[in-house]
């Protein structure tokens, strides 16, 4: 049987894709094996948010080129923009970029066919890369990865990539260049997928986007006839029978609404009560020179409503550091806001600077170690925030979905994502148990099993 290893970096939506296209091999006779062993194809799903994300995604292309037999294929973000870059690493057999990839197997085995890579290698030789970048075009590629459900008894969260596309062009980031204009999955297919995940037993779906808050908006494809507004969605994937969980992955501050704030605040509802809003900077001249379509007073605003609806909510955010031109005085105002909302997690990221974005080309480039202590004070402060939340917890009952087992000890995630542990002899993963928290830290909660 011929083998295929997979090795993926960056966010949900190139997550779930791997896992696609990994169905894809199966479905055509390949065992999906660890990017560790010997395979005869490995792939690398790209990520090219920061400059490390291109640096790590070099290097897994290199690890996987020491197999000469094998067959390299370099897909994602990374190899959408910068194909030539790739094919030019050596070892690089196929570059194919964000699109295009529903045929994966079949462009693969056409190379291997035509090109006789064998014979070539015995005379020293190896073929040129082959990039297949297509054109970003205005239809949503379906890549259905619900075929592997079935195969992962215990496994508890699915995602489910229903939005492709970005039109926002912050002056920071590439995404939009990777992943080209705004379109949707259709939104009966959308409830017939997740129909799909909770019937092979996932107890969480995950529903993810490049700009998520836009579902439903674009293209020709995606008319509101075919899709309608991310909230309406959301209430009918809600609605669906056997689903404990529903969570929403990034939400752009500016997309999230009244109609959808109100979701939060239903009985008994299977929405998890978490938002994660990207805020990028405290500051509203670095929010308005990375091009976000908000303010600091808007996103406080945002924030109130979404607690006067769920007191308890989670909301989690990203900042950039050190943004081109961000004096001191700035990044104080950015690390007040953060801590004046509050937040339950961070993901703290020092500005990258993106080639070919104008952010790039900005006077006022902060040096490295400025921006590597700004990222250690706000990360301080993140800690704290966490701890602060997660304590609120403490001596009430709280709700995990187990995941993983270390020994007697478990752990999962609670709705509010919220990373819990407690002991448990036996049990197994997706199981939902009641724990009483007795310990509250930055990392998250612990506690013993609730008497039932």
């Amino acid at each position: 049987m011929p083998t295929v290893a997979f090795h993926t970096l960056g966010c949900k939506v190139n997550q779930y894709e791997s896992e696609a296209l990994a169905e894809q091999f199966r479905q055509h006779g390949y065992e999906v094996v660890s990017f560790e062993e010997q395979a005869d194809i490995y792939v690398i799903n790209t990520c090219t948010v920061t400059n490390v994300s291109d640096r790590k995604s070099r290097n897994l292309i290199r690890r996987a080129a020491e197999h000469e037999e094998a067959i390299v294929v370099v897909t994602g973000c990374y190899a959408q923009t910068e194909p030539q870059e790739v094919a030019a690493i050596p070892g690089v057999d196929l570059v194919i970029g964000t699109q295009g990839r529903g045929q994966l197997v079949a462009q693969i085995e056409a190379y291997r066919d035509r090109t006789a890579k064998a014979a070539q290698q015995q005379e020293g030789q190896r073929q040129q890369s082959i990039i297949s970048v297509s054109a970003l075009g205005n239809r949503f590629e379906d890549l259905e990865a619900t075929g592997f459900a079935g195969r992962f008894a215990g496994r508890t969260r699915a995602t489910l990539k229903i939005q492709e596309g970005c039109r926002q062009f912050c002056s920071y980031c590439k995404v939009p260049y990777a992943r080209g204009p705004l379109r949707s999955m259709a939104k009966k297919l959308v409830i017939e997928r997740a129909g799909t995940l909770v019937e092979a037993g996932f107890k969480e779906i995950v529903l993810a986007g490049i700009h998520l808050g836009l579902y439903g908006c674009g293209s020709e494809a995606t008319s509101p006839a075919s899709s309608g507004p991310l909230s309406e969605l959301v209430r009918a994937v809600m609605d669906i029978p056997g689903l404990v969980r529903l969570r929403l992955s990034s939400l752009e501050p500016m997309d999230v609404d009244a109609q959808l704030i109100s979701l939060f605040a239903l009985p008994k509802s299977p929405l998890c009560p978490h938002v994660h809003l990207p805020l990028q900077s405290g500051d509203d001249s670095i929010l308005q020179m990375m091009r976000r379509p908000y303010s600091t007073d808007s996103f406080r605003d945002l924030v109130a409503r979404l607690r006067a609806t769920n007191p308890e909510i989670a909301i989690s955010t990203d900042l950039i550091v050190g943004f081109p031109g961000e004096t001191e005085a700035m990044f104080q105002r950015s690390l007040a806001f953060c801590e004046e909302i509050g937040f339950s997690r961070m993901h703290v990221f020092p500005y990258s600077p993106r080639r070919g974005t104008p952010a790039a080309a900005m006077a006022g480039q902060i040096p490295a170690p400025v921006k590597a202590e700004r990222s250690k004070t706000v990360r301080k402060l993140a800690a704290t925030m966490a701890t602060a939340y997660h304590q609120r917890f403490v001596g009430r009952t709280a709700e995990v979905l187990t995941e993983e087992q270390a020994g007697s000890i478990w752990s999962g995630l609670t709705p509010h994502y919220v990373s819990a542990r407690f002991k448990l002899d036996g049990g197994a993963a997706n199981e939902l148990k009641k724990i009483v928290v007795i310990k509250a830290d930055d990392k998250g909660i612990s506690g013993t099993l609730a008497e039932i």
